[in-house]
């Protein structure tokens, strides 16, 4: 094998090395589901070949010994994070159960008046109000309650209609009770709360 074979080969070990590192960081974050061995082997593989045909250059001699050094040190590594993860004491693993205990922990001790039901046999009056707003029906107040430091404003007598119904053109007022607001609908009418009186 020539020194340019070999640096080729060279070349791609360290490439092939690099990556399978970055496969392993997945298979430990969680993104992986399984250990890339297939990887691992094929770098196995090319690794042995490199040993077999060490060129009598001095360079890459001391690059074929680093490299294998180092994916030494990487398959210490990572079998021992293999071997935490299968017994569970791997760091990851070991936090994400504490948080789920105290989760759990947190919603056990929620107290009854904090979780809210939704109730599904409300009753709706189909003349008085809107079902789909959920506001009860629209009562104008007999009486405003002044502010503190306001003076009490005497509630308006309902005014008679200003010309008889027999007449032409006539305008009946008509004072029956109003129905709910609808809050922007289409048709709806908004009826607006009395006013305070002003400050003396």
């Amino acid at each position: 094998m020539t020194p340019s074979e070999f640096e080729k080969i060279l070349h791609d070990a360290e490439i092939r090395l690099a990556r399978l590192r970055a496969l392993y960081e997945q298979y430990f974050q969680g993104i992986e589901r399984l250990e890339p061995t297939v990887a691992r082997k094929e770098l196995e593989r090319i690794l042995e070949t490199l040993r077999k045909n060490q060129p009598r250059n001095t360079g890459l001699r001391f690059r074929t010994q680093m490299l294998t050094a180092k994916y030494g040190t990487y398959i210490t590594y990572w079998q021992r994070v293999a071997r935490q993860i299968e017994e569970g004491t791997f760091r990851r693993d070991v936090v994400r159960a504490q948080q789920r205990r105290s989760r759990a922990e947190a919603q056990a001790k929620r107290p009854a008046d904090e979780v809210w039901e939704l109730q599904d046999d409300l009753e709706f009056d189909d003349d008085a109000t809107d079902p789909g707003s959920g506001m009860p029906p629209f009562e104008p107040a007999e009486e405003v309650v002044p502010a503190r430091g306001h003076a009490p404003t005497p509630a308006r007598p309902a005014e008679a209609p200003s010309a008889s119904p027999s007449s032409p053109g006539a305008v009946v007022a008509s004072f029956a009770k109003p129905k709910a607001a609808t809050f922007g609908r289409p048709g709806a009418t908004n009826f607006s709360r009395p006013s305070l009186a002003p400050p003396p």
